[in-house]
């Protein structure tokens, strides 16, 4: 639903999400729909091998959209 990537020092990423997650209906007796947060402390460096044109308002379209192969 949402993302912020931050950089607080050098060599450190601090990812933060929310989320809704839905089961499939049979699951969703023991697992109901809900929302949550993220908070993820990455170290070292993130690599990334494909890169859109664009920036996309939302995972739909982030998910239907085109990339690229871009070298290192």
């Amino acid at each position: 639903m949402a993302t912020k990537l931050e950089r607080p020092s050098r060599g450190q990423n601090v990812l933060w999400f929310i989320y809704r997650s839905e089961a499939p209906i049979v699951g969703q007796r023991i697992n109901g729909p809900h929302h949550g947060g993220v908070k993820l402390n990455l170290r070292g460096q993130l690599g990334f091998s494909e890169y859109p044109k664009k920036a996309y308002g939302s995972f739909a379209e982030a998910h239907a959209g085109t990339y690229e192969y871009r070298r290192r």
